[in-house]
């Protein structure tokens, strides 16, 4: 028999399944059932019907993605079947495709904002430089 507790901060009660005891583990599967049917209303919306129900606005007019995001703080969606950065799916619902090519840089430095008027096209290199002058200042 294992001695395992639920690793739900604060609690102590024994482990029932994929780390948690039972309360826990039992909301979790709630949450992701209606994750999943909130998935499935999503693929009915446009591309910009999906970034209004997964932004909110910051003081700062940030459009902060609500949704996953990787570790580095870029937000990503699955649209239709296919992986997207937030970032670059809201800029293109807004102004069409970017070249391949090409990079979105947030002019406002928030890597998790997808507001298409806080992204400017660049290239990859000036991408970079303005990320190493911003560190610098």
């Amino acid at each position: 028999m294992s001695d395992r507790t639920c690793t739900a901060d604060g609690c102590s009660r024994k482990h029932y399944a994929r780390g948690w005891c039972k309360p826990h583990y039992k909301r979790d599967a709630a949450r992701q059932k209606a994750l999943s049917g909130q998935r499935q209303q999503l693929r009915n919306l446009s591309p910009t019907e999906v970034v209004a129900a997964r932004t909110r606005v910051t003081e700062a007019g940030c459009w902060e993605w609500g949704g996953a995001r990787d570790p580095k703080g870029y937000g990503r969606l699955m649209y239709r079947g296919e992986q997207h950065l937030a970032h670059r799916f809201s800029y293109e619902a807004s102004h069409g495709p970017v070249a391949e090519d090409l990079t979105l840089d947030h002019l406002c430095r928030n890597t998790s904002c997808v507001n298409p008027a806080h992204l400017e096209v660049v290239t990859r290199s000036e991408n970079s430089t303005r990320a190493w002058l911003t560190r610098a200042a």
